[in-house]
């Protein structure tokens, strides 16, 4: 079972919030759940995040910034609802898209949309519904490739990392992000503190 902390960085380089985080797969998905904290330690949050087989973001839990986000894959469209952390009606109303899944926020986000990525190295389209700090959401569409595989030494033994591209089609902005298994190495504002355990096995390696 992978664990460690995650890093988030904001525009000028300093870490602004830390996410210990655990995961696992198993034979019909991968579970993913973190604590979020301020750099001076304050907590800030949480995230849970439940995949299929296929990255399908089927339940997803985040709390942030005195708000809570619950939704999920279902009926092929991804809902969600917003509500203020304390409860009561404000923002409350259902949302859909018609979105492969959330990104933002956290890692796990990345994890799954890598499941769906091709490992042929073509480019796929991919919707999504981004998060915010205040998790509110905007639209997006975005363009991953498979651009490499490498092996680092390790102790112990290897771990096997992936790299893909990733293209804002809005902006055409692009990144890269590189993923051992189920584990995000590094990523725009995104960076591996900590890894108490090795990776786990990547979700197309179940399938």
């Amino acid at each position: 079972m992978p664990a460690g902390t995650y890093e988030h960085f904001d525009a000028d380089g300093a870490v602004r919030l830390l996410e210990r985080f655990r995961c696992a797969a198993g034979g019909s998905g991968w579970r993913y759940v973190s604590q979020l904290s301020t750099s001076d330690g304050h907590d800030a949050g949480s995230v849970d995040v439940t995949l299929d087989l296929r990255g399908r973001q089927l339940r997803v839990t985040v709390a942030l910034a005195g708000w809570s986000l619950r939704g999920g894959h279902s009926g092929g469209e991804l809902l969600w609802v917003r509500r203020p952390a304390e409860g009561g009606p404000a923002e409350s109303r259902e949302e859909r898209d018609q979105a492969q899944g959330f990104t933002g926020v956290s890692p796990s986000f990345l994890v799954a949309i890598a499941a769906a990525a091709p490992r042929t190295g073509d480019p796929v389209r991919i919707r999504l519904v981004a998060l915010s700090d205040v998790l509110g959401t905007v639209r997006m569409d975005q363009q991953w490739r498979l651009t490499g595989i490498d092996t680092h030494s390790a102790d112990p033994g290897t771990i096997t990392a992936s790299a893909y591209e990733r293209i804002d089609l809005d902006t055409g902005e692009r990144d890269t992000v590189h993923i051992a298994g189920d584990v995000v190495l590094a990523a725009t504002s995104i960076g591996l503190a900590a890894l108490d355990s090795p990776p786990g096995r990547a979700l197309h390696e179940l399938r």
